[in-house]
C-alpha cells in the first residue's frame, strides 16, 4: 500500500503510474532494475556494469548512470574533460586519484574535478553501487 493519496494543490488527486510515464516533460521509471546494464568495456575496467536512467534526448544537460561495480572490480584509472558528482548507494568502495584514497559508503558523496586522474574500487564483499551524474 503506498498510504494516503497524494493531492496536489488545492487538494485534487493525483493520478500515481507505476510505469515508465511522462507528465508533460516529465519523465518517470519506477524502478531502476528495468534499466538495461551494460558491461563497461573501457580498458582497465575490471566487473563493472553500467545503466544509463537518464540521457539525452529526455535529458539536455546531465546524464545520470548508475553503476554496479562487482566485488573485486574496478572502473580504470583514467581522466576526462568533464566533471562528476557521485552518491554511493551500497557496498564500500573507494576513490582513488592512483595514489591515495578515500572510503566511500552508503551515502557519500563524490566530486570528480574535470581532468583530474580517478578511479573507483569495490573494497567490500558484495556490490558497490553508486549512481554518477555528468554533463552531456
Amino acid at each position: 500500500s503506498m498510504g494516503a493519496e497524494p493531492r496536489g494543490l488545492g487538494g485534487t488527486l493525483i493520478k500515481l503510474s507505476r510505469a515508465r510515464d511522462h507528465i508533460g516533460s516529465i519523465c518517470t521509471w519506477p524502478n531502476v532494475n528495468s534499466v538495461c546494464e551494460e558491461e563497461v568495456r573501457m580498458e582497465g575496467a575490471e566487473k563493472v556494469r553500467v545503466q544509463w536512467l537518464i540521457n539525452k534526448p529526455a535529458a539536455p544537460n546531465f546524464a545520470m548512470r548508475r553503476f554496479i561495480v562487482r566485488e573485486g572490480g574496478c572502473t580504470p584509472l583514467h581522466t576526462h574533460d568533464y566533471e562528476h558528482e557521485v552518491y554511493v548507494l551500497e557496498g564500500r568502495g573507494v576513490v582513488t586519484d592512483g595514489k591515495e584514497g578515500r572510503l566511500l559508503e552508503h551515502n557519500s558523496v563524490a566530486f570528480i574535478p574535470a581532468n583530474h586522474v580517478h578511479q573507483f574500487k569495490n573494497i567490500g564483499s558484495s556490490d558497490f553501487i553508486f549512481l554518477c551524474i555528468i554533463p552531456v
